[in-house]
């Protein structure tokens, strides 16, 4: 599976910082793509969802004006419309998504992510889940689903206290010099020695960098 790529430079926590954050635009349209088709109101009967079977019929267009097709599979008997096996087969705040979208590749906090969008942290945290399960249906390959950075924490390098040999335990603890744009300091949770960012990991994390 394709490794998500986090930056060590960014906060976790977003306390104010106007820091620049990268939406990848591929993600979105991509995800656009997909959103346009499972609200689509054409009553063309697609393959059923659940047995592949193109012997589908139209069951009744929707209620105006944002009613979607439901259709009937004539060869399982199940019914389902183009939401069903989406992320928005239960989303009810379509009127959300043009603002959700370009965050979902974003690394950012929930927290700074909510306030934005203007829904509480629990639905906002839900709807991450459920388009990276779908990402994962539409794509097995994992490719896209590692592009979504809305909530996502970098995972610490490998790192050891010169002092006491700790390896699992750290504080991320600012930077090296004060400077942003360089190495990450860690303080050890143990002896609260600080160490900083090892080079070969600040010399990869720095040219996967979003140019500014």
């Amino acid at each position: 599976m394709p490794r998500r790529q986090l930056d060590h430079a960014l906060p976790i926590l977003d306390r104010g910082q106007d820091i620049p954050r990268h939406e990848d635009p591929a993600l979105t349209a991509f995800l656009q793509r997909h959103i346009d088709e499972a609200l689509s109101k054409d009553p063309t009967p697609p393959p059923c969802h659940h047995c592949g079977s193109h012997q589908v019929v139209l069951r009744y267009r929707g209620r105006p004006p944002n009613g979607i097709p439901y259709f009937n599979c004539q060869r399982c008997g199940k019914g389902f419309n183009r939401r069903t096996g989406t992320a928005l087969r239960h989303f009810l705040r379509c009127d959300k998504l043009e603002a959700f979208l370009p965050l979902l590749s974003q690394q950012r906090s929930i927290a700074n992510a909510s306030e934005r969008l203007g829904v509480s942290h629990m639905m906002l945290a839900r709807w991450v889940r459920v388009f990276r399960q779908w990402l994962l249906r539409l794509d097995p390959s994992g490719e896209w689903e590692a592009k979504v950075k809305l909530g996502m924490r970098p995972e610490l390098p490998a790192l050891q206290c010169p002092n006491c040999g700790n390896r699992e335990r750290f504080f991320r603890y600012g930077f090296v010099d004060g400077n942003r744009q360089g190495k990450r300091m860690f303080q050890c949770k143990t002896c609260r020695r600080c160490i900083s960012e090892p080079d070969e990991h600040f010399k990869k994390r720095t040219a996967n960098r979003p140019e500014e």
